[in-house]
C-alpha cells in the first residue's frame, strides 16, 4: 500500500489552485468575473453583457473600456 503524506497532498491542491487561476486568467474569466463584480457595484439598474458578448467585445477593443 502506498502511504502519500498530508504534505504532498497539501502541496498538490495547492498547485491545482494555481493552475485554475491560471487558466480563468487565460481563458477571460477572471475579466469577465471582474466586470461582472464592478458592473453590480456600480450599474446594478442595468443588465450585464453575457459571457460570450463580454469576451467578444474585449477581443474586439483589445480591453473593455472602463465606463467610469
Amino acid at each position: 500500500m502506498i502511504k502519500i503524506s498530508v504534505n504532498f497532498i497539501f502541496l498538490i491542491k495547492k498547485i491545482a489552485e494555481k493552475i485554475t487561476i491560471i487558466l480563468e486568467y487565460l481563458s477571460g474569466d477572471f475579466a469577465y468575473k471582474k466586470y461582472l463584480e464592478h458592473h453590480l457595484k456600480n450599474h446594478s439598474k442595468l443588465k450585464p453583457l453575457d459571457r460570450k458578448n463580454f469576451l467578444r467585445n474585449r477581443l474586439k477593443n483589445k480591453s473593455l473600456q472602463r465606463c467610469c
